[in-house]
């Protein structure tokens, strides 16, 4: 799908019908950009690469979510002497792009951002070391097509490094899981709001174990959840 002079990586699809829509970071312009293109007939064909940033820090670690023409993106960019969350919307499956828009202005590296969308609501989640030092998990959402954006909200605050923050949205019900290091070695952990971020539930431990478990990946279908994830173990599977 690329062939350029940089790396391409870290690419993120969504599908929405016989539309298949990438996004990734490529290096092929002295430093770190965000790409895009797109399939009309699932995949069997594709469009130009389009190149969605233009900034002197590097942009990084894209997110994209899609609900019928309406396509959002989120990514993490250093123009500004530290990463900070930036957003970008099409409502024309790709054609057009709005404006960059900042969603994060604070001192500390904003990061890995997620996006989700459903029901006309927008929301991220990302990572952020403002408060304590260490990455922590935050919320922000938008409830009318990313024109206003609601306060960051820290929905996680543990005395440890959290990683590998995943977001899937069904309705009014928000799902994440991450891993953190709170007991020595990396754990799952899960946390949920019933009400489209509005409040958030306790966390869950989903791991207890003596080795580290990581990099989790999950969907949720009506009431079920499929999980998996790594595990380092002791003893070797035969």
């Amino acid at each position: 799908l690329t062939n350029a002079s940089g790396n391409s990586s870290n690419p993120i699809l969504t599908i929405e019908g016989s539309f298949v829509h990438l996004v990734w970071q490529d290096g092929r312009d002295r430093n770190n950009e965000i790409y895009y293109k797109r399939s009309t007939d699932y995949g069997t064909s594709w469009s130009p690469d389009i190149r969605l940033t233009d900034n002197n820090g590097n942009s990084n670690l894209p997110s994209i979510a899609s609900t019928s023409e309406n396509l959002d993106i989120v990514w993490n960019d250093r123009s500004d002497g530290n990463n900070e969350i930036y957003y970008r919307r099409s409502t024309d499956d790709g054609l057009s792009w709005s404006e960059s828009i900042r969603l994060t202005n604070d001192t500390s590296n904003s990061n890995s951002a997620v996006i989700s969308i459903v029901d006309g609501y927008i929301h991220i989640i990302w990572l952020d070391s403002r408060a304590t030092g260490y990455p922590q998990l935050y919320y922000k959402r938008s409830t009318n097509g990313g024109i206003n954006w609601g306060e960051d909200l820290q929905i996680v605050n543990v005395p440890a490094n959290i990683t590998a923050a995943r977001l899937k949205v069904s309705g009014p019900m928000l799902h994440v899981m991450w891993q953190d290091n709170r007991f020595i070695n990396s754990e799952i952990f899960y946390m949920r709001s019933t009400n489209s971020g509005n409040s958030w539930g306790t966390v869950t431990r989903l791991i207890n174990s003596n080795e580290s478990s990581y990099n989790p990946s999950f969907t949720v279908t009506d009431q079920t959840m499929h999980l998996v994830f790594q595990k380092n173990e002791a003893q070797p599977y035969f």
